[in-house]
């Protein structure tokens, strides 16, 4: 027996064709994570009958759902006009992903992006976790002068699967269905490799479960005791991580730059996942919840030639705010938000420099769609 190493992760974020097809995972969608929580959100109600007992007696397994979150460093590709390793992600919350070859990727706002799901796997050595139907319900940017800037992802998704070390039980020839010594190790989704065989790279992915007869997506042959582990491909991974000390950010659509001490970027997508249907456990599409909110922070020191801030956040003056993070051509991100309000704040003194933390909303025009792009240059 051996403790699994929590640090040894690697993430994926697959595309589906179909919502909760489970989409197996390739090289080309592998990020590096500093965190990647995948949780299981099982309802499992008491029966609502009296007997002569007060004790609970019987349970009933409900409806079955999901949630992820994923941390990452914001890690532009170091190529302009090629994606960063969690572009998909963005792709997914924004709508729209635009690339201009060998000058720009932006990710902009799309009405409808409720067609656009995906299957999350966190591989570790000897354990592979994954959720499917998965959607992204909140984006968020945090970045400081001393730390890196980071990227904070969450979610929903239809149900999870899983993949853990066991033996093949008997021996097969070209077949899929396979037997192991004991089938709760896994779950429908996982990934394995039998006995170093990975499948021509692609790995064998647990489509269902009975007994201990796991039914796997491609024919293969093994023998007795056959070892079975989890697998996903070696991630191609790009970009350089990006720290407190390269970026700027401006309230006149770049024309000139404020000084702050720390700042965050967040954006609610407002899409959710349709869990009421009846004769079914698991929800079976996504949905519209809500208006998409979009909002921002910043903790400044006070300079006298920035006190008139103050007067616009009260007479809800419009900003044209652009936040920059990087600051040389294929290393860059910018967040745009070109009709922005700030709400005032409160100003306070009390560690001997004067200080002040601002708040405000992106605003959309006339059109919609356009409070906000995210690019990178």
């Amino acid at each position: 027996m051996s403790i699994l190493q929590g640090e040894e992760i690697v993430g994926y974020f697959v595309p589906e064709t179909t919502y909760g097809d489970k989409a197996k995972p390739t090289a080309a969608k592998g990020l590096r994570t500093s965190s990647l929580v995948i949780t299981p959100v099982y309802d499992r109600p008491f029966v609502p009958e009296r007997r002569n007992t007060r004790s609970r007696q019987e349970r009933v397994d409900g409806k079955k759902s999901a949630t992820w979150a994923l941390r990452c460093v914001v890690r532009p590709s170091d190529t302009a006009g090629t994606a960063p390793d969690c572009g998909d992600i963005l792709k997914h919350a924004y709508g729209t992903e635009t690339v201009v070859g060998s000058t720009s990727v932006a990710y902009t706002l799309l009405k409808d992006p409720s067609a656009l799901s995906a299957s999350i796997y966190k591989h570790l050595e000897d354990l592979q976790e994954m959720c499917y139907g998965a959607i992204v319900q909140s984006v968020g940017v945090t970045f400081g002068g001393e730390d890196f800037a980071m990227f904070e992802f969450s979610g929903v998704a239809q149900d999870v699967g899983e993949a853990g070390k066991n033996q093949a039980n008997g021996t097969g020839s070209s077949t899929d269905v396979f037997i192991v010594d004991d089938s709760d190790f896994f779950k429908a989704g996982g990934i394995v490799q039998i006995d170093g065989d990975d499948n021509s790279g692609a790995g064998f992915q647990i489509g269902s479960i009975i007994s201990e007869t796991l039914y796997l997506d491609t024919a293969h042959s093994w023998s007795n005791d056959d070892a079975v582990i989890p697998f996903a491909p070696t991630a191609t991974l790009a970009g350089s991580p990006r720290y407190g000390t390269v970026g700027q950010i401006s309230l006149d659509g770049d024309s000139t730059t404020v000084q702050i001490i720390s700042g965050s970027f967040n954006m609610a997508t407002g899409l959710g996942l349709h869990t009421s249907q009846f004769g079914t456990q698991n929800p079976q599409a996504v949905t519209l919840e809500g208006e998409r909110t979009c909002d921002f922070s910043v903790d400044m020191l006070v300079e006298d030639t920035e006190v008139f801030r103050m007067g616009h956040a009260r007479s809800r003056v419009s900003q044209n705010v652009i936040i920059t993070i990087g600051d040389t051509a294929g290393k860059r991100m910018k967040i745009k938000m070109p009709t922005a309000e700030i709400d005032p704040g409160a100003r306070s003194g009390e560690d001997g420099l004067m200080r002040v933390s601002l708040s405000g909303v992106a605003l959309a025009s006339s059109s919609g769609e356009d409070e906000h792009s995210l690019m990178f240059d």
